[in-house]
Parts: structure tokens; sequence; C-alpha cells
């Protein structure tokens, strides 16, 4: 049964392996979104099946994307985009572009992650896959904005995913587009509106289980407290992060906040 398609578009053995990773990488269960990537994708080139890989793919590499390690995260989405592109797996094609897009600002390569992002919403394949995937894009050109210079600019882009994740009430992307919002809201000194953005974003995550971004809304309300002098909060909220990290086994993540602590803590004691 594993290898038959039942009338679906693609095969069910490897999408219900996709959307698991994707509830995982919302969730921080990293471990067996591992271990559901290692069944899910050997089966899917067998079948060589272009849905189904590009599929599990970049569920994956968005899981990679939260877990912190964008650099790795590029090798699947990478082929993702190559398999979208020659079998012209359309309905693909925008989710792929905003999580590739994403890996490669945030391993470095801004403009050729701008690049593959901006063609995306200009090609306007999102069409065809749905508003879900209208809000990955939105997310990641937020991202790229923000990478670039352009806070200003992210808190608007971010507020439309908002708009989208909220009027659609698809919580667990409403929690990402707040996130989105409240790290805009912070790069652009914005602080008090990020605060309460932050704090939004805790509860909701909080209800949510979304431990990932917990962790993420901690690291941000940090930034913002350290900016209003509060030292003592901003490194109760880094050791809050750190330990959801910690618990979550995303050592990327957990190097991240130990180096903003350490530049913390060298701010504080400099009294500047």
């Amino acid at each position: 049964m594993a290898r038959r398609r039942l009338g679906w578009a693609g095969y069910p053995s490897v999408l219900a392996r996709a959307f698991v990773i994707s509830c995982d990488g919302l969730l921080g269960e990293f471990k067996e979104a591992d271990r559901m990537y290692a069944e899910g994708r050997p089966m899917a080139d067998e079948l060589e099946h272009p849905y189904s890989r590009a599929m599990i793919l970049e569920e994956y590499g968005f899981c990679q994307l939260v877990r912190g390690e964008a650099l790795s995260a590029c090798e699947p989405l990478e082929l993702a985009m190559q398999i979208c592109n020659e079998n012209e797996v359309v309905v693909m094609h925008a989710p792929v572009a905003a999580r590739l897009g994403t890996a490669l600002v945030e391993s470095g390569r801004l403009a050729e992650g701008r690049a593959v992002i901006e063609n995306a919403i200009a090609r306007e394949t999102h069409r065809a896959a749905g508003h879900y995937a209208e809000t990955y894009l939105l997310l990641a050109l937020a991202q790229a904005q923000i990478r670039g210079g352009e806070p200003r600019a992210a808190i608007e882009t971010a507020k439309r995913a908002e708009e989208i994740t909220r009027l659609s009430g698809e919580r667990a992307y409403h929690v990402c587009a707040t996130t989105q919002i409240a790290f805009a809201l912070a790069c652009a000194h914005e602080v008090t509106p990020a605060f309460e953005m932050y704090e939004s974003t805790l509860h909701q995550a909080h209800e949510l289980e979304m431990a990932p971004f917990e962790a993420l809304a901690l690291q941000g309300r940090a930034a913002v407290l350290a900016d209003r002098g509060d030292w003592a909060g901003a490194l109760r909220d880094f050791d809050a992060a750190a330990d959801i990290w910690c618990r979550l086994h995303a050592p990327a993540r957990v190097e991240q906040v130990a180096i903003e602590r350490r530049e913390l803590t060298a701010i504080s004691r400099s009294g500047t």
C-alpha cells in the first residue's frame, strides 16, 4: 500500500510523512522529523514522483530552518526547486521558493535569496498553491527586507501575512507572522510595539505548544528589554530561550543565543 497512489495527487505514504514533518517543525519535534524524513525521502526517490519528492524536501527544509540550520536546509530546498522546474510542479513552486529564499538569505546569500522570493511573487505561482503559499512568500520577503536593512518595509510585508493567517484561521502560521512583525518592529527601534507583539506571540505560541516560536519570541523580547536598559530581564529571557532550544536538541539555536547573550553581557558591563 505504501507504493500506491490511491487516487491522490501524491503518494499518501510520502505526503503523510511530509505533513508530520511540517507539524514537527512548528512544535520542535526535530528528532521525529528526522525519522520521518529518513523514511519518506528514499521512498519518494524510489517512486520517482516529482510532486511527492518536492513536498517532503520542502517540508524538511522548513524544519531545518526552524532549527536554525539554514545552510543545511539549502541542499534539500535547492533539489526541490530543481524538481519543480524540470517537471513543471507548479503547485509546489511558491512554497519551495519561499523556503529556499529564506535559507539563502539566512546563509548570507541575500541577493540570491531575495531574487528567488521576488521571482516567485512576480510569477504569481502561489495562486496555484493557495493562500498559504502567499503567506510563506510574504514571510520570506519580510526576512529578506530585514536582513537588507529595510525593517519598515518588512513590517508592512509581515502585516499582510498576519492578515491572511488571521482571516483564514491558520493559527500556527499566524504565530509565525506575529514573530516576524515583532522582529521587524524591533529592528526599526519601535521598542514598545515590538515588546507588545512579542508578548502576544509568546502567549499564542505557548497555547499552541509551538516551543521553537516561544524561544524565538523570548530571544526577541530579550533584545527589546536590553534596549530599555533592563539587563536582568533580558538575560532571563535569553536563558529561558536557551533552555528551550537545549530541550529541543537544536544546537545551532543554542549557539546563537549564547552569542547574543555574550554580546549583551559585554554591553551591560561597559555601561553603554
